[in-house]
């Protein structure tokens, strides 16, 4: 039985369509980050913070290729580190007398699914808080790459800066995936001055 040609319309719609496949591969790869591991104070429940850009603060340590986050007993990390955004592997550890213990992403308990890790949050850094502060001619761009131009008393040009801060809940005890997390923390929260300077 002889093989039949592919008509032009069809060769194009293959190609196309092998095109589109290439492009997603090659962009999930690009897009790989390298896993984390959160380390937290033993039975902490509530929110973790990530600070980022943070002048001052070591970088991320690293262990056999895996962002190492020691998170304090006021569930923070800071870092110089820039936020880098992209797919990878996060696990969460509670620091025993006994050493890691992994918390599981979930649980099931009678024959409900319950999880510990709740939700996960971006934000920029909110600097609108010192806008009062500054004199009017203030013409200057913070560490976040956030813009600030104080014309005037009452005209000010406010550009938003990258993401630096991230905020992950862990509940020590899992909890249905219907659970409703505290509301997380309002502009006025996220409003922080101390080492940061105007340049």
């Amino acid at each position: 039985m002889a093989k039949r040609k592919l008509k032009k319309i069809e060769k194009i719609i293959i190609t196309g369509f092998l095109g589109m496949v290439a492009f997603f591969v090659l962009r999930v790869i690009a897009d790989k980050r390298p896993d984390r591991d959160f380390i937290l104070p033993e039975n902490h429940d509530g929110w973790l913070v990530i600070e980022y850009e943070v002048p001052g603060a070591p970088t991320i340590p690293m262990k056999d290729g895996v962002m190492q986050f020691q998170v304090s007993d006021s569930g923070t990390f800071q870092t110089s580190d820039a936020m880098d955004i992209g797919w990878r592997k996060d696990q969460f550890f509670w620091n025993t007398a006994n050493g890691r213990e992994l918390i599981p992403n979930k649980v099931e308990i009678d024959g409900e699914t319950h999880i510990h890790k709740h939700r996960k949050e971006v934000y920029s850094r909110n600097w609108t808080g010192i806008l009062a502060t500054l004199p009017v001619g203030t013409d200057t761009i913070l560490a976040d790459g956030t813009e600030i131009e104080k014309r005037s008393t009452s005209e000010v040009t406010y550009t938003r800066g990258r993401k630096t801060l991230e905020y992950i809940y862990i509940s020590q005890k899992p909890t249905t995936i219907f659970f409703e997390v505290p509301g997380l923390p309002g502009n006025k929260a996220l409003e922080d001055t101390d080492d940061r300077s105007i340049n």
